[in-house]
Parts: structure tokens; sequence; C-alpha cells
């Protein structure tokens, strides 16, 4: 059976923002944003192979402990 975590949602679109913008959402340092990524707290998706996007409703169940 899938995991949850890994299947989307279909009520719950993504809100994809560059790594500078989910910074600034968290007031935050944008290594603050990568080091979440590298430790599998939030994922990273790819546009390209440089433009590294995240999804701003997983940092919001972060921050609220959902994660």
């Amino acid at each position: 059976m899938p995991n949850s975590k890994f299947c989307s949602s279909p009520e719950r679109e993504h809100r994809f923002a560059r790594i500078n913008a989910a910074a600034a959402y968290l007031d935050v340092h944008p290594a603050t944003i990568r080091k979440l990524i590298d430790d599998g707290k939030i994922h990273g998706y790819r546009n390209g192979q440089r433009l590294l996007r995240v999804d701003l409703n997983e940092l919001d169940a972060l921050m609220a402990g959902e994660a």
C-alpha cells in the first residue's frame, strides 16, 4: 500500500516557490531551505537542471508539526 506522504492529494494543489521566495516566506536564510531539503524534511522539485522549487504546503505542514 503506498505511503500517503508520497501520494498526491486531489484537494491540495502544489504551491511551488523558488528557494529564495520560500526562505522569505519563512523569514529564514536560503541555506536553511536547502538544508531542509538535504535532511529530507521537505522535497525539492527540479524544473530543468538548475531550477529548484519547494512546495509551500510542505513548509506549512512542517511548521505546523504535521511533517
